[in-house]
């Protein structure tokens, strides 16, 4: 009988050990949380800086270039860095450098 005893302490000790980082990765956490959730839906997200200029017309984007193209200093350099780079489209990094404030 005590062997019996014993094999079925012994599967009852696997089968906790086994189960327990299941249980805790199942486990909702108990405090309450100060800041309410938020979902994607709820919160407006800023569009990427590819998706803003994909978005552009030609014209809105040669308009662009023809602004920056004044600050002359400021525009070679954002496009020279874009080009050290070596990035396949450095229309974004030159937006992004463009826009920065």
């Amino acid at each position: 009988m005590t062997r019996i005893t014993t094999s079925l302490a012994a599967a009852l000790v696997a089968t906790a050990m086994l189960s327990a980082p299941l249980y805790a990765q199942t486990t909702p956490s108990t405090t309450p949380s100060t800041t309410p959730a938020t979902t994607p839906a709820t919160t407006p997200t800023e569009p990427s800086t590819a998706d803003k200029v994909k978005n552009m017309t030609m014209k809105q984007w040669a308009k662009l270039v023809a602004e920056w193209r004044k600050d002359k200093a400021k525009y070679t350099g954002c496009r020279d860095a874009a080009k050290g780079l070596k990035l396949k489209a450095r229309w974004t990094s030159i937006y992004d450098c463009m826009t920065a404030k």
